[in-house]
């Protein structure tokens, strides 16, 4: 009778047990079904290429997918991740995609379907980059599809029929581009977008005798310098020299911008450096902004920034004037240098729209 019993509980123990071991496996399952759940997403890599003949290319966003389905609509399917399709006749598709995941015996699916339409019309698209400089050939790359002819429309006054054109705008400014793309069937496509171009207030061009004044710029001197500003045809910028040793009070003076008006987007950019000629490896330059005609220094009310002028080498600067100046403002722009002795530096490609 013992012996019976303990054969009795150790059954009991072992389908107690097994019971238990069950259990914590269906736990883990569904706790893995839950984590594992695929999430179907995919997108067309380059729309362009929707037309007659295109090959399209599919990018798989999917999430948790094991393994993928697709079907594009033509009576044609595919097993691959990112699969290439091109359709021969014209028409509007439904592709579907299915992810599945297959761990742990079970087989969970999520799909998604996009409609797209295959068409023999152009496609009009271009790259050009937003922010440019004046006086500068921008290159526009021609992204279209299924066109055979362009017309551009740079957005101020001038027009191109080339493929892939260059331009130079000439004033600062906002210019909406437009491309119409045909095809040889009259049809057409148009893109548009918008450029600024910046306009330079200085932009290291320099004639013979240039004086400032004919920039546009002007100079305000309190010190006792027996040199002042010029735009210095040699060294290819606004160039400022004082007199070793005739300066007893010291530099105190002002090289002023020609009126600015601002449109709100982009910052004060420029190049400056103390020429290793220069005595001092280091010259403190203040930025100023004057909002009407500068007739004294009183006039600089705002101070944007101190800089320093080193001798290693040029360094550019990009200051912001959001927050001293409204979009549509007039104003002026003041670099001060206050030094004793007899300081020099040089400032170039000054920027701003």
């Amino acid at each position: 009778m013992k012996q019976i019993y303990k054969y009795k509980l150790k059954a009991f123990f072992a389908t107690f047990l097994a019971v238990l071991l069950f259990a914590a496996c269906n736990e883990v399952e569904d706790l893995s079904i839950t984590l594992d759940t695929p999430v179907a997403d995919f997108v067309v890599r380059d729309t362009s290429d929707i037309g007659l003949n295109g090959v399209i290319t599919f990018t798989n966003k999917s999430v948790n997918g094991a393994q993928y389905f697709w079907d594009f609509g033509d009576g044609t399917i595919s097993e691959e991740v990112e699969p290439m399709h091109s359709y021969t006749e014209v028409g509007t598709y439904t592709i579907s995609m299915i992810a599945q995941n297959g761990k742990n015996g079970n087989y969970l699916t999520h799909e998604k379907t996009m409609s797209i339409e295959v068409t023999t019309a152009p496609f009009a698209y271009f790259n050009v980059d937003t922010l440019l400089k004046a006086n500068k050939e921008v290159h526009f790359i021609n992204k279209s599809a299924r066109a055979t002819s362009y017309l551009w429309d740079f957005g101020d006054g001038n027009t191109s029929t080339d493929e892939t054109p260059d331009h130079i705008y000439t004033e600062g400014g906002r210019y909406e581009i437009t491309l119409t793309s045909s095809n040889d069937d009259g049809e057409e496509a148009v893109w548009k977008t918008y450029v600024t171009v910046l306009a330079p207030l200085l932009e290291g061009i320099f004639d013979n005798g240039l004086t400032l004044g004919e920039l546009g710029w002007s100079v305000l001197n309190y010190g006792t310098a027996t040199q002042e500003w010029e735009a210095n045809s040699r060294y290819q910028s606004l160039y400022f020299s004082a007199h070793p040793g005739r300066n007893p009070d010291g530099v105190d003076d002002w090289v002023i911008s020609p009126k600015v008006t601002y449109d709100g987007l982009a910052p004060l950019t420029f190049d400056m450096i103390q020429p290793t000629f220069g005595r001092y490896d280091h010259v403190p330059v203040k930025i100023w902004i004057a909002k009407k005609v500068p007739e004294s220094a009183d006039d600089f009310t705002i101070m944007v920034k101190e800089v320093i002028a080193e001798s290693e080498g040029w360094d550019s600067y990009e200051l912001s004037l959001k927050e001293h100046v409204s979009e549509g403002e007039e104003f002026y722009i003041g670099f001060h240098i206050y030094q004793t002795g007899s300081p020099r530096i040089q400032i170039d490609n000054i920027i701003i729209i």
